[in-house]
């Protein structure tokens, strides 16, 4: 017998690996029942605080721990998720139960702070530098070391493709 998952936990800053993850994120919490923890990060310079939003609807959520964060933080994390979900899916989704987290910390020790040993952490990864001495340490490979419950890294979506070359540009451009 699987032991259920009680919970779906994923980070959202607007990026397209952490909007692929939101995705993926959703999809998994539909087919386990499970809550959705949605966490997005305010910067976080000197604050050690953690706001959690009760309820589904993201627009009248209310704060309950506001140590570190200013009402306009908060509803600024409210407004970055709430345009996550409309990017992706066109609206917050209605089958699943949602719970936002708007946290004054680093983001890998937010996901990580979010996400009990049942639960299943989602994050993406997004482009490697081509010079590997020069990146720091990514978000997933934080959470992969840190967290005591499974993680899924989401890879980054491919860039768009250009349909031309430079070459091609120059000699296609109209006579005057």
């Amino acid at each position: 017998m699987q032991a259920r998952l009680s919970r779906v936990v994923v980070g959202v800053d607007g990026s397209a690996s952490s909007l692929r993850a939101l995705w993926v994120a959703v999809e998994e919490a539909r087919c386990r029942y499970a809550q959705l923890v949605v966490v997005n990060c305010r910067p976080w310079v000197g604050k050690v605080a953690m706001t959690s939003l009760a309820g589904a609807s993201l627009a009248g959520a209310s704060a309950v721990a506001t140590q570190s964060l200013c009402p306009a933080e908060i509803e600024e994390g409210k407004t970055d998720i709430s345009d996550a979900f409309v990017e992706v899916f066109g609206a917050t989704p209605l089958d699943v139960s949602i719970r936002p987290v708007i946290s004054a910390l680093p983001p890998a020790r937010a996901l990580v702070a979010a996400a009990r040993p049942d639960d299943l952490l989602i994050v993406g990864r997004g482009h490697r530098s081509r010079l590997p001495w020069l990146s720091k340490s990514s978000v997933s490979d934080q959470c992969i070391a840190q967290a005591a419950c499974p993680v899924v890294v989401v890879p980054a979506p491919a860039p768009p493709k250009r349909t031309y070359r430079w070459e091609q540009r120059k000699k296609v451009q109209p006579s005057p």
